[in-house]
């Protein structure tokens, strides 16, 4: 990769998408317990992380309530992030162009939601995995989920967690463009996701105020919570006493997830029971399925950023 290549970290916290009305993303209500998770969750885990090599951009309403803006400020002192308060998301190309040195070449940017966190070696892995390649994703593929239920691993093949790296030209084009469940069908349109294989890297939180986020089925029950401490989280949004479970009780789950789920196949279960059992077994296979099964392309598609930009939006109808 060439090493004149800018990374931002990009989260859009309450910034209008043209999903939910503004007397939603702008209420008390939802900011004031979205900035609590934000600051405890969020926050200490960019802040921790074992490159610098990065910058991390959070985008807010323009109309977000002098209180929150108060606050924001507060937290950006600390967390060495700066707030943009802009009036709506394609105005973050604004801001990326302008923040961009003259000489940069190739632009890299990750997304993170306001709610969620990353192992501190995230951005260093992400790095470690940039290509010659004018245009590609990067998916990093292991992570967890948390929620009262208990901590889960799961594989995800088009995590929102996905990053863009694309050579710069005239049209900025980021990972915000992108819809993170739009990577496979990328894919399928000869454009390289390169599936990074690892420790789990990301954990994705599912609370009350967020029912974008569930406990999917392929997700394996997790009994040592030891495992978060790479993520820095300061507080978890709910008591986890309860689903702290002592090692024994893996084959209790195992043996329960064969009896249950009757209509999905008997080497799925047996397999997510295995996984249940021994769980580097979920990252030495997806590890032999990316390496026999999803091979990268040789080049992907060279699209301007404007060519790009018209692709996605293709895909939305």
């Amino acid at each position: 990769m060439n090493k004149n290549f800018e990374h931002y970290l990009l989260t859009c916290f309450n910034v209008n998408r043209g999903i939910d009305p503004e007397n939603k993303r702008n209420s008390l209500d939802y900011l004031e317990p979205r900035l609590s998770l934000f600051e405890s969750i969020t926050v200490p885990s960019v802040k921790n992380q074992s490159s610098s090599n990065f910058s991390w951009f959070v985008f807010f309403d323009i109309d977000t309530p002098s209180e929150c803006k108060k606050k924001i400020e507060n937290i950006a002192k600390s967390a060495n992030f700066t707030p943009y308060y802009i009036n709506i998301y394609q105005e973050t190309k604004k801001v990326i162009k302008q923040e961009l040195k003259p000489a940069t070449e190739y632009l890299v940017t990750t997304n993170l939601d306001n709610d969620d966190a990353v192992s501190e070696d995230f951005i260093q892995i992400i790095q470690n995995n940039l290509k010659t390649e004018e245009m590609y994703f990067i998916n990093l593929l292991m992570g967890y989920i948390i929620s009262e239920q208990g901590l889960f691993m799961r594989e995800y093949y088009s995590s929102p967690f996905h990053t863009l790296c694309k050579k710069i030209d005239e049209e900025i084009v980021s990972c915000l463009d992108v819809p993170h469940h739009f990577l496979p069908q990328l894919y399928k349109k000869n454009i390289n996701i390169y599936n990074v294989v690892s420790e789990p890297l990301w954990l994705q939180v599912v609370h009350d105020s967020n029912v974008c986020n569930k406990v999917e089925t392929n997700a394996v029950p997790i009994f040592n919570l030891d495992c978060l401490n790479k993520f820095n989280i300061n507080k978890l949004p709910f008591d986890s006493s309860h689903f702290l479970k002592n090692h024994q009780n893996k084959l209790f789950f195992a043996l329960s997830l064969l009896k249950k789920k009757r209509n999905k196949p008997l080497s799925l279960k047996l397999k997510l029971a295995l996984y249940i059992l021994v769980p580097r077994l979920s990252i030495i296979y997806n590890q032999f399925k990316i390496n026999t099964q999803i091979k990268p392309k040789d080049l992907s598609p060279n699209y301007s950023g404007k060519e790009f930009q018209e692709l996605i939006a293709s895909m939305h109808k």
